[in-house]
């Protein structure tokens, strides 16, 4: 018998050798007296003899006790019916090949396995965001990557939740927000100081102009870039001017600061302008009109 598990715990028995017992069967297969002729060294028809002997007195202590006890394999009972019963020991025959093996407590794999899980999760959480580490006399502050994925997508998210809170901001401005970084807009690191909003006046050219911008008094303009930096304004404009296109500001558009070209009074000169601009200088190929009031 194989290994089973008893009752509804987590008792387990090992595996065993039982006897089964049919007492329909009566003939005679020979197995028991080639037992008896190995174990006495008798001829066959001395251990039929002996067989029959026995069987005779088995017979009579079961017609006299009712039970007889085979020490190490059961008891047979005789019943009231007269007919034959078999009840093998309750701890089964002894095995060579399972000497040794007791009866043990095992969890099911499930409950193991939610353990090592929780354990797991449990571990990597601690482990996963702890940014200091002390290595000797030094400190190690590391952040982990998934960290800093969550922080650059929240960032990310609330500078388009704002670019699009603004009231009166169009599509257009922040779909041409990433020219900034495509013009040239982001400029290396300078010790001039950052700027606020100044007139066209107040900018002056480094190098002598080459072409002069459309007059400050109408209502289209061309922007060159949308939600610029403060601090990148001025290198801009100088790089503009220094390249023959002085006359562009800065411009604060729809709550978002704008760097501008010119100004026009009607849509139709502004696109004029522009496509001039596009076809000269590589600067205004992402530009775009924006009407001011």
């Amino acid at each position: 018998m194989p290994a089973r598990k008893a009752g509804e715990g987590d008792f387990w028995l090992p595996p065993c050798r039982t006897i089964g017992f049919n007492p329909q069967l009566s003939l005679n297969d020979g197995l028991l007296v080639q037992s008896y002729m190995s174990a006495t060294a008798a001829t066959y028809g001395e251990s039929v003899r002996l067989i029959d002997a026995a069987v005779a007195r088995l017979k009579q202590r079961l017609q006299e006790a009712g039970v007889y006890e085979i020490k190490g394999v059961g008891q047979l009972k005789l019943k009231l019916d007269g007919c034959y019963a078999f009840e093998p020991v309750a701890s089964g025959l002894v095995s060579p090949n399972l000497y040794g093996l007791a009866a043990f407590t095992c969890p099911e794999l499930e409950e193991y396995s939610t353990q090592a899980a929780d354990k797991a999760a449990q571990a990597k959480k601690v482990s996963r965001f702890r940014l200091i580490k002390r290595t000797g006399s030094y400190y190690t502050i590391t952040i982990h990557r998934e960290l800093a994925n969550y922080v650059s997508a929240a960032v990310v998210a609330l500078l388009f939740y704002f670019m699009w809170a603004v009231p009166g901001s169009d599509t257009t401005s922040l779909q041409n927000a990433a020219s900034v970084v495509q013009s040239g807009i982001v400029a290396p690191k300078s010790s001039a100081p950052a700027i606020a909003q100044h007139p066209a006046s107040a900018l002056q050219p480094i190098s002598e102009p080459t072409v002069a911008p459309a007059p400050a008094d109408g209502a289209y303009t061309i922007v060159l870039a949308a939600a610029v930096p403060q601090k990148n304004v001025q290198p801009f404009v100088e790089m503009l001017a220094r390249e023959g296109y002085p006359g562009a500001e800065p411009a604060t558009i729809s709550r978002m600061l704008h760097i501008v070209y010119g100004h026009f009074p009607t849509e139709g000169e502004a696109y004029k302008r522009l496509a001039e601009l596009r076809s000269s200088s590589p600067r205004f190929r992402e530009a775009w009109v924006k009407k001011l009031r």
